[in-house]
């Protein structure tokens, strides 16, 4: 009776592969993540311009209440001959000039509360919740701490990504250029006395070298090889292009914090203006002209502040897209 074995083996090849498909699962998380945070900031921003609205028609209904109250005023400092045709019929201008800005406002604020809901995939007649957005943070004095979380930015990984399938087709054509060996070895014996019985021992090996196909090969190491240098490239053009747009990004944010003070310390001054020329105004002490461009400039700084506000929020929200996030 006869009882054969054998064995054989060739070398092992490259894991490339592997790595580049592990590359190309990281290149897909970070452009899910890329859109994550586009869409994050898309509805940041959205619901930012909702409640900048709301607030915006508060405001005008305010200013519909007083442009009402002036005109009353006017009329009757008209009757009693103190004062001149042109104010009345110029406050009265302004009254319907209010009015029409406040259907405005409410026809802004209805086209963003459905461009909200587009978003969210909602009906787009569906309410928009009475919620509020916290205050961004004061920001830090320097760029520098930031550091850190800049470093896992979704356009860095992808690049990191997109070099490392490079690398790995790097790799797969200087594979292919290598000689392959295989070996293989086998042994038999007969009879029941083993392993004195007589037996067979039988090994082989084998070389194959490219030769024929090695004009290609070395063209396909050339162009992996170039697009490798050109992965490196686009690497080092995606961190500074990352990293320029961060602190771009994070001066535009201390920027529009600072403003907000400057907004608000004017509003003051000119509210504790306008209280006053208007006391004035009805005591006889002071114009018509100069109540009317106190109340205009009050109106300005209003909005202004408000414009202040939004811009802060979407400065801190194009910050943190700016980061990756």
């Amino acid at each position: 009776m006869a009882f054969p074995a054998g064995s054989s083996c060739s070398s092992p090849s490259v894991p490339a592969g592997l790595r580049s498909a592990r590359a190309s699962l990281r290149s897909a998380e970070a452009a899910y993540d890329g859109e994550a945070s586009a869409l994050r900031y898309q509805l940041k921003s959205v619901f930012a311009d909702i409640l900048n609205a709301r607030e915006t028609i508060k405001l005008s209904q305010g200013t519909l209440e007083r442009r009402t109250e002036n005109l009353e005023l006017l009329r009757l400092k008209y009757q009693a001959g103190r004062e001149n045709k042109a104010a009345m019929l110029e406050t009265e201008a302004a009254l319907k000039t209010a009015q029409w800005q406040h259907e405005k406002y409410k026809k802004n604020l209805l086209m963003l509360m459905r461009k909200f809901n587009r978003l969210l995939g909602l009906p787009a007649r569906s309410l928009v919740p009475e919620l509020e957005l916290p205050r961004p943070p004061e920001p830090p004095e320097e760029f520098s701490s930031f550091s850190q979380r800049l470093a896992s930015h979704y356009s860095l990984r992808a690049a990191r990504a997109a070099l490392a399938v490079s690398g790995a087709s790097v790799e797969t054509a200087r594979g292919a250029r290598l000689p392959e060996a295989n070996a293989s070895g086998s042994y038999a014996w007969s009879g029941s006395d083993w392993p004195a019985a007589p037996n067979r021992w039988s090994l082989g090996a084998s070389l194959s070298l490219p030769l024929f196909s090695s004009g290609k090969l070395s063209s396909d190491l050339g162009a992996a090889t170039a697009k490798l240098r050109g992965a490196e490239a686009s690497l080092k053009n995606a961190q500074d292009e990352v990293y320029l747009n961060a602190e771009d990004s994070f001066l535009s944010w201390r920027q529009a914090d600072s403003y907000m003070d400057v907004a608000k310390s004017s509003l003051d001054a000119t509210g504790a203006r306008a209280w006053l020329v208007r006391k004035q105004y009805l005591a006889g002490q002071s114009s018509y002209f100069e109540w009317r461009n106190v109340e205009e400039q009050l109106i300005s700084e209003q909005n202004q502040y408000l414009s202040a506000g939004l811009g802060l929020t979407l400065a801190h929200a194009a910050f943190v897209r700016a980061l990756g996030e």
